[in-house]
This record gives C-alpha cells, sequence and structure tokens, in this order.
C-alpha cells in the first residue's frame, strides 16, 4: 500500500505518531482516560481542532489508531519473549519494562481483541469510548 505509507510517512501524520508512542509509552490505570482523550483527539472531526490538536491534514483515522496499538502490543509481546522489537526500536527499554510485567498469553489475546477491534473501528458509535475500552485491554495485558 504504497499510497498509504506516503501518506503515513508525512511530516505531520509521523508526529502524531510520535505523539501516540509518548502516550503509550507513559500510559497506566490512573491516565488511561486521559489518554483516550488525547488520542481521540487525533481523529478527524473531533473537535480537537479548535484546541489546535489536530487539523484536517495531521488527523488519523480510527482504523489507523488500532493498526499503531496492534504494532505497539506486537512489540511488548516481543519484548516479554525476549526477542528484538521490530516496529519501535527506540523504545525498547519501555517496551521491556512491560514485558517483565506482562503474561505472553495475555498480550495475544490482547491483540486478537485488537484485531477484531480492527473490523469495528470504522463504524463505531462512539470513538472515545472506542479507545478507552482498548486502552483498558492493554492496560489489563500488561499488568498495569
Amino acid at each position: 500500500m504504497p499510497l498509504t505509507a506516503a501518506e503515513l510517512a508525512a511530516p505531520e501524520i509521523a508526529a502524531q505518531r510520535q505523539r501516540f508512542v509518548r502516550l503509550m509509552s507513559e500510559v497506566s490505570g490512573t491516565t488511561a482516560l486521559r489518554c483516550a482523550e488525547q488520542l481521540a483527539g487525533m481523529l478527524p472531526g473531533s473537535g480537537a481542532q479548535a484546541k489546535g490538536e489536530a487539523t484536517p491534514r495531521t488527523a488519523v483515522g480510527l482504523p489507523v489508531l488500532v493498526d499503531w496499538l496492534q504494532k505497539w502490543i506486537i512489540d511488548a509481546a516481543l519484548a516479554t519473549a525476549g526477542a528484538p522489537v521490530i516496529f519501535h526500536p527506540a523504545h525498547t527499554g519501555r517496551l521491556g519494562e512491560l514485558g517483565r510485567r506482562a503474561d505472553l498469553a495475555a498480550l495475544c489475546r490482547c491483540h486478537d481483541s485488537f484485531a477484531e477491534a480492527r473490523v469495528l473501528s470504522r463504524h463505531p458509535l462512539n470513538p472515545r469510548l472506542f479507545l478507552e475500552d482498548l486502552l483498558l485491554r492493554y492496560l489489563s495485558a500488561t499488568g498495569q
């Protein structure tokens, strides 16, 4: 999908991806709802434009966020298994911390549920609640 790759490589979207990685590196049980709100602010038509968080050029779709979540959880599972991470090598330390307290089977189940959620991400009733649910699944799988 070269057009999708080129679109995601745009500097504006790359900045959103870095923001996503920072949020995932810092998310915890006490910050999950705030994190979901900030992720929802990356979505098109989120109302975040008024706050300066996302513009039509920097907004990413919910399926893209779910893809990013899946890649993060894959790297967490790899770190748990003691294998090198694939998608986020710059965050090996943080993923290693997750790996020390996470259960590999729980991470695999979380990834499977994210794969199912990816289908639903095209038509969620409430994107923010959808993201909150995904983050709570992630926190449960990582033992946070």
